[in-house]
Formats: C-alpha cells, sequence, structure tokens
C-alpha cells in the first residue's frame, strides 16, 4: 500500500515537471524563426566550429570576451565552439534547425535541475525554480539561440543536478564533490561571470554545509581539471589571460571608460549568477511554498509568456528594428542564385562586414576572399536607407560603382548589387 503511494505519487510527479517542460518548449516555439536571433557573435562561433569540423582540428582557445583596453583582450575556453559544433551538427549547420535542437536541449535540461534542487531543498522548491527557468521571459529569451553565455545558463542545471546527488547519497561523496568541481571548471569556460558562482560554491560549501578540508579540496582540483584547457592555455602563452587583468587594473579609468557605461543594462552577465543565486538561496532557506503559489505563478508567468511572444515581432531578439534572420536567409538566396566567383558583402542593418553571410557563403561551399574589400568586381549591399555615400569603407573604397540589381528583402531593407566601374 505504501510502495503503491509512492509509485503514484512519483508519477504525479513527473507528470508535473513534464508539464512544465512542455509549456516551456511551446512558449520558446512560438514565431521561433521570427524571434531567432542568428547575429554576428552566432556567426562568428559558428564560423569557428565549421572550420574545426572540417579541418579536423583541436584547439584550446575560444572567443575574446567583450572587455578590451588597447587591443588587449581576454580569450575565452574553446568549449564554446565545441558546443555550438554539436547544435551546428544535430542541424546540419542550418541555423534556425541547429539553434532550435539547442532550445529543445535548454527546456529538457529542467529534468536535472528539478530534482538537483528537489534534493537540495524540497519538492515544492524544486517546481519554484524549475517554473521560472521554464517560463520567466529573462531565461526564455536566453534558451533559444546559440551563444556562449546561453550554453552556461543550460548547462548550470548539470551542476545543480550534482550538487543535490551529494546530498542525496551516502556513498562515494568525494568522486561527485570532485565532479562537481569539474563541471563548474568546464562552465567557468563558457563565461567568466561563472568565477562568481565558482566563489559562491566554495562559501556555500565552506560557511555552510561546513564540509570537510579534504572534500574542499576535492572541489576545489575538479575547477582545476575543468579549466585545464585554459590553463594550459596560460602557460604556454607566459599567462596572457592573467597579463591582460592586470593591465586592466592598471588602466581601470580607461578601462571602465570604454568598458563600463551601460554595464547595467547588459542582463545576459547575471543569466547563470542569478539561477545559481536562487538555487543556493532556496537550499540554505528552504521555503514553503503552498501549491496554490505554485500554481499562481505558472499561470501568471504563462499568460505573461502568450502576450510578450504571439504577437509577431517586427525585429529578432538583440537585432535592429525590422531586421530579422529570415531576412538574411533571403538575401543569402539571392547571393548564390548569382553564382559570383569575385565579390564580397556588407550588411549595413548592423554589421557592415557581413558575418551571418559570410558564415552561410562558406557553410555552402562558397570559397571567396572574405576579408578583401579593395579588389573585389561585385559586393552586395544590405541598406534600408541611400548607401552611395555611406562612411563604412566597404562602401566607401568601391567606387566609381553602379547598381545593376535590387531584390526586396523586406517591407523597410533592401539587397543591391553593385559592380565596380
Amino acid at each position: 500500500m505504501v510502495q503503491s503511494k509512492i509509485k503514484t505519487g512519483l508519477k504525479v510527479e513527473l507528470a508535473l515537471v513534464a508539464i512544465v517542460i512542455l509549456a516551456g518548449l511551446l512558449i520558446r516555439s512560438v514565431n521561433y524563426k521570427l524571434h531567432l536571433n542568428f547575429s554576428t557573435d552566432q556567426a562568428v562561433f559558428s564560423t569557428n566550429a565549421l572550420e574545426i569540423f572540417r579541418e579536423r582540428k583541436i584547439t584550446l582557445l575560444g572567443p575574446t570576451a567583450s572587455f578590451i583596453v588597447e587591443g588587449r583582450r581576454i580569450f575565452q575556453g574553446s568549449v564554446i565552439f565545441y558546443t555550438d559544433l554539436a547544435f551546428l551538427l544535430f542541424g546540419n549547420f542550418d541555423p534556425i534547425k541547429s539553434s532550435f535542437a539547442f532550445t529543445v536541449f535548454s527546456v529538457l535540461m529542467i529534468f536535472p535541475l528539478y530534482f538537483g534542487v528537489k534534493w537540495l531543498s524540497n519538492k515544492k522548491t524544486a517546481f519554484f525554480v524549475s517554473i521560472i527557468y521554464s517560463l520567466l521571459p529573462f531565461y526564455v529569451n536566453y534558451t533559444r539561440f546559440l551563444f556562449n553565455i546561453n550554453f552556461q545558463l543550460a548547462l548550470t542545471p548539470l551542476l545543480i543536478f550534482s550538487m543535490g546527488l551529494y546530498e542525496k547519497v551516502k556513498k562515494r561523496k568525494s568522486l561527485i564533490m570532485a565532479f562537481t568541481g569539474i563541471i563548474t571548471g568546464i562552465l567557468v569556460q563558457f563565461h567568466y561571470q561563472f568565477v562568481v558562482v565558482a566563489l559562491m560554491l566554495v562559501l556555500y560549501y565552506w560557511f555552510f554545509k561546513k564540509i570537510q578540508f579534504k572534500s574542499l579540496l576535492l572541489l576545489f582540483l575538479g575547477m582545476v581539471t575543468g579549466f585545464l584547457p585554459m590553463i594550459i592555455f596560460e602557460i604556454r602563452h607566459n599567462f596572457y589571460n592573467l597579463q591582460t587583468i592586470l593591465f586592466f587594473i592598471q588602466r581601470k579609468s580607461e578601462f571602465a571608460k570604454n568598458n563600463l557605461k551601460g554595464f547595467g543594462g547588459i542582463s545576459h552577465y547575471f543569466l547563470t549568477i542569478s539561477i545559481m543565486l536562487l538555487v543556493i538561496l532556496s537550499s540554505i532557506l528552504k521555503p514553503k511554498f503552498k501549491n496554490v503559489y505554485l500554481s499562481s505563478l505558472f499561470f501568471i508567468l504563462f499568460s505573461i509568456d502568450l502576450y510578450l511572444y504571439i504577437p509577431k515581432p517586427t525585429n529578432s531578439f538583440g537585432n535592429p528594428p525590422n531586421w530579422n534572420y529570415l531576412a538574411e536567409a533571403k538575401a543569402h538566396e539571392y547571393l548564390m542564385e548569382e553564382n559570383l566567383s569575385n565579390f564580397n558583402v556588407v550588411n549595413l542593418a548592423y554589421d557592415t562586414v557581413a558575418e551571418v553571410q559570410k558564415y552561410l557563403l562558406r557553410k555552402d561551399g562558397v570559397n571567396i576572399n572574405f576579408e578583401d574589400y579593395y579588389h573585389n568586381n561585385y559586393l552586395f549591399v544590405i541598406s534600408n536607407k541611400k548607401f552611395i555615400d555611406d562612411p563604412a569603407y566597404e562602401i566607401r573604397t568601391f567606387k566609381p560603382s553602379r547598381i545593376i540589381k535590387t531584390w526586396k528583402l523586406n517591407d523597410f531593407y533592401s539587397l543591391y548589387l553593385l559592380k565596380r566601374g
């Protein structure tokens, strides 16, 4: 009788988790192609991933962080490119299919998130955190496109699951603690905001859980192991990242002027910090949520999401007004139909060097000099205005020239084909 009740309770529990997952997937699927952000960063990461796949090469270095002073930047881990490659392979390098594969993966990670929080705190807190991750617009927006911080967010439930497992089991705790550290180290490679999370973990286990020094050491060694590719890079290159950080500190006023203006508005810098802070506080405080509160939260957030995402957006997330990936894809089709060889592309909507178009060209096997805007006979220009006198050097150096063809991409943007001479 007791076992029957336990099985019934578990079935109900799994059914409710499944509802949270399906709701999250449904919301993210609404007008998916119109919301999809596949812009400069996504194209650059995907280009690197494509090169890694085709050349079968191994690299320790990922993209640079956005902070810059006098041309110096901090490098992030190559795990970004390899993770991007995994989803690109799943979608046959098509941006829409690959991004949607990541979206499905992100939502399915509610399973480890739920059980991790359940073992750390309690069942109702697990539902609370899962509903927040599934339906809060902040997390919805950043689990719908390929991006290093988004990868970090989607993989963080594995860390939470490992933390919960450490609380649940009585055996092999040392192995689980080391594994927790390894996951943490790997996640730091995606974006350095996770250094804050790593510090939060150390403080959590040291002050609140009061684990033995041996376990704390295993956590630290695990972090080192997970971060090992970047440590190898540092040793091989005279601690370049560390020197760059010291360089930033020495020029702190210049750093602040160039990088911190409007910093508080960059919400994705707090993605994983926010979810981990929520989980850790929940495991410490163990709040007691009533079923009616959880149900209300679910329906309120679901209703807000429907209000936000059912209307067709005029631009995709993070893109300029009236621009989206579908316009990029249409422009690429026109480029391919012309079957030219000595040409280049300019996108005056937001990225003059047109990284998305260049990724799509590389994907389809087109081989041109993508960096040369001085010797090309033809130039494709995406614009919503008169561009002949545009100061961008890609346009300025392509003179004299004349427009020989025009295509309409949407109600605001057109694609122009120019011929030199």
